[in-house]
């Protein structure tokens, strides 16, 4: 046998065949699927069927617990066309397993097979199938699902797949909540779960590392359809992770349905920075990526590649005017002014009615353009105030997202009902395209901010007039890079200055906008995760920053400027007090850097973060803008970056 045969029998105890990357290798009651890296042990017998081990060929290890139960490979929901009753799917439920091999060349594979299965009170109702193959090229498994339903009983609502684990004790965790989060292991209470795609999930990514050595668990859904990643304890200190997929038709009886889309799984070297960096190479492929790295976009105007400083303010035009012109000659450089309350609704109330404005707003925008502050006003692109007349006169029902009953999804702010709309809905679009087109043409604004669309989970939809397949799958993420699309085309040929961003950073949406508020998403345990996929395809920024705690003050800053972002989200003028002055020279020369090497920062990829020599002295205070985490970091903050043209 060849060398990766030697590995494979090595790490995992099995007798492999001739050498081949990859190769299959199977007999009655055992099955190893293996590249030049990863090798999968797959094992059964009369009762049972599903994945023993994960070799790792380079580190001679086997990343799942020894020992441990293991979790059922896969779970279906199917649900009861008539009564709308759930049921619950497991291995258990077959009657029959069985398992074949495919060794063609370039199509090695393992397909099992769950024949039989009773859903409720219904014997031999439905097959499930799983499909594993092996990439030559990356060394990762690839994780295929599929369906035969025999009966128009039951239909299909969610899967869970696959569910791989316990892997071993010990090491850590990095999920793409917030920046990207760190968990240590054993995962403390129910671990993780994340709503995909929202601020929570802002990618399909998982990983696990110890000691230089980890495994990659990612969904590569292209049409980046509705999903719940989860991360949870299993096996005692272990842990178990899965996929539960909404997919679109759910509760559409069909002969057969598939996955749609493979979930990676495989050992790699390193940790959360090298998944990032498998997972960019995929994700920069995707629809979302499509217009290509920002120094390419023509689409983006120049000022926001260059800009490196951002305003908040709220409210008085007068008085923002005068902030806004103060703010800028104390840093000496063009900002983005991102304007809360330029409208006479409350804030969170009377969603889409923006118009008419305060007065003054439309001088006060052309007045800050002049001294090269750009405005970018906030409106919301995710919900409509279900008590205003425009909700009654312009059916505004029509386009909201529905639950199976038909029920709308009801958001509470500021003590008022707001509907969810659906982003594939005619109705949504158009009122966004109108709201945006004119603020640009009435108001010259060259920016808008348009709240939750980053950050908030998808809906499950099932009207049938958005012309979507009901429930879930992709239209969520396609509605959205729709109705963004539009709007940016509009206002493009209004001003094509105009910038358009959004709140925290899922991914489908990056085609269509040109920046990420990245705020709310700050606290404890947090890496570059979303700069090391997505350096140099978007713009993040927005980072308070608390003048009251000078130690959080430098942290929150520094930390956002070590992960790429743009500096400040400065909300008064508090900042410009004398006994600030440490403070703004803090913030001002951060933003100077960011500025002088935009073609890094903002322009170029994140490289893998340097480690210094000797003993790190870290820093910690509680934080209080948008947490209470108590954080602590390392008091040198770094990261390296690689220009278009190969500079670092």
């Amino acid at each position: 046998a060849g060398a990766v045969a030697d590995r494979i029998a090595k790490v995992l105890d099995a007798t492999a065949g001739p050498a081949g990357s990859p190769i299959v290798v199977s007999s009655e009651s055992t099955c190893v699927l293996a590249s030049d890296r990863t090798a999968l042990r797959f094992s059964r017998d009369d009762e049972s069927m599903g994945l023993t081990q994960i070799g790792d060929l380079f580190e001679n290890a086997n990343h799942l617990q020894a020992g441990a139960m293991r979790p059922d490979l896969w779970g279906v929901t199917m649900r009861e066309a008539e009564t709308g009753e759930l049921h619950q799917v497991s291995p258990g439920d077959a009657t029959s397993l069985d398992w074949r091999t495919i060794a063609d060349p370039g199509d090695e594979a393992l397909v099992m097979t769950w024949a039989g299965c009773r859903v409720g009170e219904t014997a031999e109702a439905l097959d499930v199938t799983a499909r594993v193959s092996m990439d030559a090229s990356s060394g990762l498994s690839q994780w295929r699902l599929s369906l035969r339903n025999y009966t128009t009983r039951y239909a299909l609502w969610q899967t869970d797949f696959p569910r791989i684990g316990p892997v071993e004790p010990g090491g850590q965790v990095c999920v793409p909540s917030k920046w990207g989060t760190v968990l240590d292991t054993p995962l403390a209470g129910s671990g993780y779960r994340g709503s995909y795609p929202s601020g929570h999930a802002f990618a399909q990514l998982m990983c696990w590392w110890r000691g230089g050595a980890g495994l990659y668990y990612a969904a590569h859904d292209p049409e980046a359809g509705v999903k719940t990643l989860i991360a949870q304890a299993g096996g005692g200190d272990g842990t178990v992770f899965s996929v539960v997929n909404s997919p679109p038709d759910m509760g559409v009886p069909m002969t057969d349905r598939d996955l749609g889309f493979d979930v990676v799984v495989g050992a790699y070297d390193g940790d959360w920075f090298d998944a990032a960096k498998t997972y960019r190479d995929w994700a920069t492929r995707q629809f979302w990526c499509r217009r290509g790295p920002i120094a390419e976009r023509e689409d983006m105007p120049q000022w926001w590649k260059d800009c490196a400083l951002c305003i908040r303010p709220t409210g008085d035009p007068e008085w923002v005017t005068q902030m806004g012109t103060n703010l800028q000659a104390a840093f000496d450089m063009p900002a983005v002014m991102h304007w809360y309350k330029w409208h006479q609704i409350p804030f969170d109330n009377d969603y889409p009615e923006y118009f008419p404005v305060v007065d003054g707003f439309g001088d006060a925008v052309e007045a800050l353009l002049t001294v090269g502050v750009h405005v970018m006003p906030y409106i919301n692109g995710h919900i409509w105030d279900t008590d205003t007349v425009s909700w009654r006169e312009e059916d505004g029902r029509s386009g909201a997202c529905v639950d199976e009953n038909g029920d709308l999804y009801i958001e509470r702010w500021s003590k008022q009902e707001h509907a969810c709309m659906c982003p594939a809905s005619e109705k949504w679009q158009s009122k966004m395209v109108e709201v945006c087109e004119t603020l640009v043409r009435d108001y010259g604004v060259t920016g808008i901010y348009l709240d939750q669309i980053g950050a908030t989970r998808p809906r499950l939809c099932f009207a049938e007039g958005h012309g979507h397949a009901l429930g879930g799958g992709g239209f969520w993420s396609r509605g959205y890079d729709q109705l963004l699309g539009e709007v940016r085309t509009r206002v493009h040929a209004l001003d094509p200055e105009v910038i358009l961003t959004t709140e925290s950073q899922a991914e489908p949406y990056m085609a269509q906008l040109d920046g990420h508020l990245m705020c709310n998403i700050v606290g404890a345990n947090q890496v570059p995760l979303y700069s090391a996929i997505y350096g140099g395809y978007t713009q993040t920024f927005g980072r308070a920053g608390e003048v009251g705690n000078p130690t959080a003050f430098y942290m929150e800053h520094g930390q956002a400027f070590a992960f790429g972002s743009m500096m400040g989200r400065i909300s008064s003028e508090a900042l410009l007090a004398p006994e600030n002055a440490e403070l703004l020279a803090y913030l001002k020369s951060l933003a100077q850097l960011r500025r002088d090497y935009a073609d890094f920062m903002a322009l170029g990829e994140m490289l893998c973060p340097p480690v210094l020599a000797g003993d790190m002295p870290t820093i910690a205070t509680q934080w209080k803008s948008k947490t209470k985490d108590h954080v602590e970091m390392d008091a040198i903050q770094r990261s390296a970056w690689r220009a278009p043209d190969g500079r670092m």
